[in-house]
């Protein structure tokens, strides 16, 4: 779990719950809560699983290769062919980072993942998803 995550876990944890809640304890994995009335309750916490998408460019070369059905450098050179297509100012103005629309897309075209599993991986909502998707074929169909 990031820290941050905890941090936000906690500070909403005792605006919200003040006057309820007579002891929390945050780990790792489960938040407890202990309740004026004497009554316990315990949450599992999820995991990000989106820090996949900041840690592809780690990925050994075998497993990258495995996930995008194509090498690193490949995926590299496809990354530098369709940045010349955008002008670099529109490129800053994008919400979500150009190399991570074209990551996203050919993970869609590699894998069977469903746009909501997508976006859990790459940390962004499902419609979102579909309109990078959407946008990244476009591009790549102007080539």
């Amino acid at each position: 779990m990031l820290d941050e995550d905890m941090d936000i876990i906690q500070t909403t944890s005792s605006l919200l719950m003040e006057t309820l809640v007579e002891n929390i304890h945050v780990d790792s994995s489960s938040l407890h809560l202990t309740l004026n009335q004497k009554k316990s309750i315990n949450l599992k916490l999820c995991e990000h699983i989106y820090a996949f998408a900041n840690q592809i460019w780690d990925l050994s070369d075998e497993q990258f290769q495995s996930h995008f059905r194509m090498s690193k450098r490949t995926m590299e050179i496809l990354i530098d062919t369709l940045k010349e297509k955008i002008p670099e100012a529109t490129r800053e103005k994008l919400q979500v980072s150009f190399d991570k629309r074209i990551l996203l897309t050919v993970w869609l075209l590699s894998n069977k993942d469903p746009y909501r599993e997508a976006g859990n991986l790459f940390g962004l909502h499902k419609s979102s998803v579909a309109f990078v998707f959407h946008w990244t074929c476009q591009l790549i169909c102007e080539l």
